[in-house]
């Protein structure tokens, strides 16, 4: 799967954090085989968060290689909590800013 928008890529990490390790949606690239789809998820992932490293440079991309490969293991060895909680941390990294709220202009 090619990843090639900031807003593709944030959709697919929530589709990992909520299907994770076992409810993949059997379609698309998912076979219903739970450790396969675990394990293509991840390997897209972290293969779309490279395509951003002009976005993002290369020591941040690092640090959320290394949680997408922690979380990977968590799930995998069945520690799912522990493993939203890492995919939480990678989202929060890549789109600090997706709760702030719209600043207002002055006068309106």
């Amino acid at each position: 799967m090619t990843i090639e928008r900031l807003s593709a890529l944030r959709a697919y990490l929530q589709l990992v954090q909520m299907s994770a390790p076992d409810n993949f949606p059997k379609s698309g690239p998912f076979t219903g085989n739970a450790a396969l789809d675990l394990e293509h998820a991840f390997r897209d992932l972290r293969e779309a968060a490279r395509h951003f490293e002009a976005e993002y440079g290369a020591e941040r991309l690092d640090i959320v290689d290394a949680l997408l490969v922690a979380a990977h293991e968590c799930y995998a060895a069945g520690e799912k909590s522990k493993g939203v909680q890492l995919l939480r941390d990678v989202i929060e990294i890549l789109f600090p800013n997706r709760f702030a709220e719209e600043e207002v202009p002055k006068g309106t």
